[in-house]
């Protein structure tokens, strides 16, 4: 309830959040503006900012591979009899 020239009106003001941000709401004010000849009121809200980081975007892999290990193919054969 609030009482505005004399006259109690009902004050409803409201901060739309989503439903897990719920709890970021930390204090609300409403203020009566002068500038403005309208029954609206200026509504303003604390928020606590809750950031996520960001994971970095990973190097691809490099793959090592032991070639000692495998057998020549039998075209490398044929070159190196050649050459």
């Amino acid at each position: 309830m609030a009482k505005v020239l004399g006259a109690i009106q009902d004050q409803i003001n409201f901060v739309i959040v989503r439903k897990n941000d719920v709890n970021t709401v930390m204090q609300t004010r409403s203020f009566y503006s002068a500038d403005c000849n309208t029954d609206h009121l200026l509504v303003i809200a604390k928020l606590k900012m809750v950031t996520k980081k960001t994971p970095r975007a990973e190097k691809p892999k490099k793959h090592k591979i032991n070639t000692e290990k495998h057998p020549r193919s039998s075209d490398e054969n044929k070159i190196s009899r050649i050459c």
